[in-house]
């Protein structure tokens, strides 16, 4: 099993989630502020904040080869991301790209029209 950082030098990196040990720290390089990471099967979803509006882009989680740079666009200040990876339910296949809330679809980058509030569970 894997873990992902994002450095503030411009890379996304992958570690050991066991020991810690470096898998390969330079899996994306090049990157404007990387703040928040997700993965959801062999994809990293990296959200990227930029003077303006930030995006969210996608990488094979394995080369670290773009899939989408532009994923998601004109977004503001995305901090952090979720994935619901479940396979029921309103939202399922869903995103929350957070400081922004707004609840996005994986599969097409479309936002969803409906919030579900996680605080009431």
């Amino acid at each position: 099993m894997s873990r992902y950082t994002a450095a503030a030098g411009g890379s996304v990196g992958t570690y050991n989630a066991t020991s810690g040990a470096p898998i390969k720290q330079n899996l994306v390089t090049g990157l404007s502020r990387p703040e928040g990471i997700a993965t959801l099967g062999n994809t990293v979803f990296v959200s990227i904040l930029a003077s303006g509006l930030g995006s969210v882009a996608t990488y094979d989680a394995t080369s670290g080869d773009p899939i989408k740079p532009t994923f998601i666009t004109g977004v503001r200040s995305p901090y952090g991301l979720a994935i619901n990876s479940g396979s029921s339910g309103k939202n399922k296949g869903g995103m929350c790209v957070m400081d922004a809330g707004d609840p996005i679809n994986v599969g097409t980058g479309n936002l969803f029209e409906t919030q579900t509030d996680f605080t009431a569970v």
